[in-house]
């Protein structure tokens, strides 16, 4: 709102493309915080550094096809099943940190 060039002009919310890419954008900022903090906890367990690297490179791998899918609007189960992929690396980790946490 405060970028408009003249007063009285009025800010469109309802563009398709911007609120698909916001949307989006969104979604990656809600995926990625969480694989942070178990990957640095993941990390700190000292895992097999083949295993690490697997890991971290199926998440990115997921998040990046997601992320296509989501803007080029590729029907389901595309973007679902980049998801699931997504979030059972997290959980993987995060079982693996469970298992040889040392609380």
């Amino acid at each position: 709102m405060e970028d408009r060039l003249q007063k009285g002009q009025t800010t469109v919310f309802n563009d398709v493309v911007v609120e698909r890419t916001r949307r989006c954008h969104q979604n990656d900022i809600e995926n990625v915080v969480p694989f942070v903090l178990v990957g640095v906890l993941y990390v700190l367990t000292g895992p097999d550094p083949c295993w690490a690297a697997f890991h971290f490179r199926l998440f990115t791998v997921s998040r990046m096809c997601h992320t296509i899918t989501y803007l080029f609007a590729i029907p389901q189960p595309a973007r679902a099943s980049m998801f699931a992929t997504g979030w059972l690396t997290v959980v993987s980790m995060a079982v693996s940190v469970l298992m040889r946490g040392k609380f």
